[in-house]
């Protein structure tokens, strides 16, 4: 609960902050459960499910959060805490949409695992398998979103008009990768099922494929974006809050692109690797790029340019930038697992 205070915002933000926070815990651990149920449907091919579980949570999340954060319609008006209980609604609903669907041979293994590890059974070592897999790929996950909050903490720095403008690119920007994500995890399955079936000739494709359809879907965001900018942030209403945040808003708007396409060619090649079992790398590289570059850098801008200076837009290219040496480095390392992979490959074939 202390962490908030390390953002140097006010003690009535702080306090805010601190009752999400607390919520956040409820919902975090469903959320937990949804990702393990996300992963195995995924792995299965059934992302149709997936998209209708997400679907389903957020046709619960949106209208509860509205109505317990105002109290209209007969409901308590819980203000920063309706919005963690909606939150935590939705991913309950996920939760359930998942245990409907989920095959009772899989609910009955996942409960003699559970009686395996509290018996201290030696069937409970294929647990740290999993274990082994899965925490890098939950450390990355933890580290990406640590960092991305001490990024929002130094734009907080710069003012509260930076970080009001910022808040709202966020959301455009989301427009951008959301769907990214989405083909990343298709290609994550593919690559998964062509390896296990030793089709590695395979991946080159699907990385190729999954590459243009993403940097297709960011290019005509983009068009729109830089089109109806004006429009666009009109129709968010951030006009009424004054005349600096509308046109910071837009300025920033320019420079989405560039870490669309970075993320893109990053967050594809990070779900390629996994295929190919690096999670750690992935980890570790993400886990450099960030802390000694993105973060450092972001509050060396803070501290020494201010909104007029475009503080702000140099945050997110310098965002942008590092998140495609990244990509960088993924596909590198990627094109030496290919490679890798069609070496051993002939040489099987050779010795048979």
């Amino acid at each position: 609960m202390n962490l908030s205070h390390f953002s140097a915002r006010s003690a009535e933000v702080v306090a805010l902050e601190n009752v999400y926070l607390s919520w956040a815990m409820v919902f975090g651990s469903m959320m937990i459960l949804d990702s393990a149920a996300s992963c195995y449907f995924g792995a299965t091919g059934n992302t149709r499910l997936i998209f209708r579980a997400s679907l389903a949570g957020q046709l619960v999340s949106m209208p509860m959060t509205y109505l317990l954060v105002f109290g209209y319609y007969g409901f308590p008006e819980l203000g920063m805490a309706g919005s963690a209980i909606g939150t935590a609604l939705g991913s309950l609903t996920v939760l359930l949409v998942y245990l409907i669907h989920t095959p009772q041979a899989l609910r009955m293994a996942a409960l003699n695992e559970v009686k395996a590890l509290l018996g201290k059974s030696r069937k409970a070592v294929r647990v740290v398998s999993l274990f082994k897999r899965g925490l890098p790929l939950g450390a990355h996950d933890s580290a990406d979103e640590i960092g991305n909050t001490a990024i929002l903490w130094a734009i907080s720095i710069i003012g509260a008009t930076a970080l009001a403008a910022n808040n709202f690119n966020v959301i455009l920007n989301y427009i951008g990768i959301i769907p990214v994500i989405g083909i990343a995890n298709g290609a994550t399955i593919l690559a998964s099922q062509a390896i296990g079936q030793n089709q590695h000739e395979r991946i080159v494709k699907i990385a190729a494929s999954s590459l243009l359809v993403a940097l297709s879907y960011v290019a005509v965001v983009t068009v729109l974006l830089q089109t109806f900018d004006r429009e666009i942030t009109s129709f968010f209403s951030l006009g009424q809050y004054g005349p600096d945040i509308f046109e910071l808003s837009i300025s920033v708007t320019s420079y989405i692109w560039c870490y669309a396409v970075a993320f893109a060619v990053s967050f594809i090649a990070s779900g390629l690797l996994q295929s190919f079992q690096q999670n750690t790398f992935v980890f570790k590289t993400r886990i450099v790029t960030m802390w000694c570059g993105s973060v450092p850098l972001a509050y060396l801008i803070a501290y020494n340019w201010s909104v007029k200076d475009g503080a702000l837009e140099m945050i997110w290219i310098s965002l942008s930038t590092f998140e495609l040496g990244l990509g960088v480095l993924f596909a590198i390392r990627l094109s030496a697992c290919i490679r890798d992979q069609h070496t051993q490959g002939v040489t099987t074939t050779t010795a048979q």
